[in-house]
């Protein structure tokens, strides 16, 4: 029994670290501002606003993510765990309605995980009426990352040399 109890946590601990691996790709995380800034070029959008947010940490006492906002127990995140740590960012962008249907989309397509949450869309004012109208749109875009520590720093330096 203890031996089948020790395969089935040996299992399951395998499945996390290949599911951490798929969704908290630290090399995305470095780059997702740069992949904004092309997805929003890429359909003319416009970028008024990019607003980091605290990151978001485990916190073993709670099993949630700590950080300077309050977490009430109701938002318990499945995908944070002790060697991930969350990130928010507060965009705002200007555009027409179906390029910014596109930019989600395109967003979406991002390897490690992003979620778009607590989407606004709004009418921007328009100078005539031959132009089209454009709306500016603001919400916030959360990514996972590794725990970068010194040790993980210093492994990194000596694979790569």
């Amino acid at each position: 029994y203890i031996k089948e109890l020790t395969i089935s946590t040996n299992t399951a601990k395998k499945q996390q670290e290949r599911l951490i691996q798929l969704i908290a790709d630290p090399q995305e995380l470095n780059t997702i501002l740069s992949e904004i800034n092309r997805i929003s070029n890429d359909n003319e959008i416009e970028i008024i606003q990019v607003v980091p947010k605290p990151i978001i940490r485990y916190n073993k006492s709670d099993n949630s993510g700590t950080s300077n906002t309050n977490n009430s127990s109701s938002d318990k995140d499945p995908f944070l765990v002790p060697s991930i740590e969350k990130h928010i960012f507060k965009l705002t962008l200007k555009g027409e309605f179906s390029r910014l249907i596109d930019f989600l989309k395109e967003l979406e397509l991002l390897q490690a995980i992003s979620i778009s949450d607590d989407i606004e869309i709004k009418p921007t004012q328009t100078i005539s009426n031959e132009e089209r109208l454009k709306l500016t749109m603001s919400f916030n875009l959360t990514t996972y990352a590794k725990v970068v520590t010194e040790n993980n720093n210093l492994k990194n330096q000596n694979i790569s040399q």
